[in-house]
């Protein structure tokens, strides 16, 4: 019917045809067309969906996100106002935000000068030292935000949980940078013990909330608050008159595992999963998505970033997975089934967060780095015998030196030099305060 519509139209000029005919012709066209398009629609409907890689099924498994619990609404209420209860105001702003009615109430924030405190934490250069706070202005500072940081003590004793960071992640990042400040203080005023029992329980929960993170933005927030926490240890370290062997082994257990495995990378790829398909089974048009296809190329994505990490920083039952794979979605150009399932993956397959596990690998070697300035100091190692020394802990204490880090002492600058392959430059740690 389509070719017979085309040739009539063709064939019917304004001087051969009246006006009748001419419009029986365009009717032909448009019906040629329409079955054309009706034709075009059906073959997108009948393309069949992708067999499923069996080894995508072995990796991801049945995992699925937890709902979200008391720390989740714990972390959304630390901006409640003054005086109310910040765990009952998180649930009702959480529910208020999923029900897209998001509370138009004012709430709680850190109330700083920004610039002349991380001037103060970081001891940059006082080039202008009236830029920089005071020990007391700092003091007044906290007490200004004792709410805050007290609604922050009480949720650290609450168990770490998955996606608990998904709403008022800033607020959080404050709240922490905010305790990790009193900590400091009270380390330069050398009330070491006390700062220490504050690190320790802030950075065992720190390091608990690395290894639940269910995507990589909040990977994100917990590494800058680990890579935070790790920088105020150091300056507590250095300003220690003396540690117990039992301070020793209390900040070991804190750190934690030394390699990548406490980030839980698996599980971030197995999360991402779970709602990919949360995603699929409530999308609208569900019946035209195929979900085998989407699958395949989200563990292909996963392949590539495990095979980025490496198998040495992978249990055994994920490193088989850590393989470099072709990431193929040039169906999407011939169907639009399979357009329409690329769209619902999005762009975030495309790229390895490479910055982010970069970044892993340098808060691992600070560790390393850190643990080998205590066993120097420990042990009172002078500095021509360093370089033996960490010889030697490399063969009785590989475990310190996980995936190609290596530590090493820099006699010029007097500082431990931690390097790995994916750092860029390396990590400095002092052992003794400057001259």
């Amino acid at each position: 019917m389509r070719l017979r519509s085309l040739v009539v139209a063709r064939d019917c000029t304004r001087e051969r045809c009246s006006l009748i005919q001419r419009s029986l012709a365009a009717a032909l066209v448009s019906l040629g067309f329409s079955f054309a398009a009706a034709l075009s629609h059906a073959a997108d409907k009948v393309a069949t969906d992708e067999a499923l890689n069996p080894d995508a099924s072995a990796f991801f498994g049945k995992y699925r996100i937890p709902a979200h619990g008391e720390l989740a609404y714990a972390i959304a209420g630390l901006g409640a106002p003054t005086g109310a209860d910040n765990l009952s105001f998180g649930k009702k702003w959480v529910d208020a935000f999923l029900a897209g009615k998001p509370l138009r109430q004012e709430l709680l924030e850190v109330q700083w000068d920004a610039d002349s405190i991380d001037c103060w934490l970081h001891e940059y250069p006082r080039m202008d030292a009236k830029k920089c706070a005071s020990d007391s202005e700092v003091s007044r500072m906290l007490l200004k935000n004792q709410e805050i940081l007290g609604r922050l003590r009480h949720l650290t004793k609450l168990a770490p949980e998955n996606g608990a960071l998904w709403l008022r992640a800033g607020g959080y990042l404050s709240a922490v940078k905010l305790a990790l400040i009193d900590i400091s203080l009270d380390a330069r005023q050398l009330r070491t013990k006390r700062a220490l029992d504050k690190w320790l329980h802030l950075h065992r929960f720190l390091t608990g909330m690395s290894s639940t993170g269910t995507s990589w933005v909040e990977t994100a927030i917990n590494l800058v608050n680990e890579g935070s926490s790790l920088a105020v240890l150091e300056d507590l370290l250095l300003r220690a008159k003396e540690l117990t062997p039992d301070d020793e082994r209390k900040i070991e257990s804190a750190l934690g595992n030394v390699g990548l495995e406490r980030f839980q990378i698996p599980n971030i790829l197995r999360s991402e999963y779970a709602l990919l398909m949360e995603m699929y089974a409530s999308h609208p048009q569900k019946d035209r998505l195929l979900p085998n296809f989407m699958t395949n190329r989200q563990y292909c994505y996963s392949k590539n970033v495990l095979a980025y990490v490496g198998e040495a920083n992978l249990s055994a039952r994920d490193k088989v997975h850590a393989q470099a794979c072709p990431l193929d979605i040039s169906a999407a150009k011939k169907n639009a089934r399979y357009a329409e399932s690329v769209e619902l993956l999005g762009s975030s397959i495309d790229r390895v967060p490479t910055s982010l596990i970069d970044s892993m690998f340098d808060k691992s070697a600070r560790i390393s780095a850190l643990l080998v300035q205590m066993r120097i100091k420990r042990q009172n190692i002078a500095e021509p015998r360093i370089p033996k020394f960490l010889a030697g802990l490399k063969k009785t204490e590989p475990r310190l030196f996980p995936s190609d880090t290596e530590v090493l002492w820099d006699a010029e600058k007097r500082l431990l030099v931690a390097t790995h392959p994916r750092i860029r430059g390396a990590v400095e740690i002092r052992i003794w305060p400057s001259r």
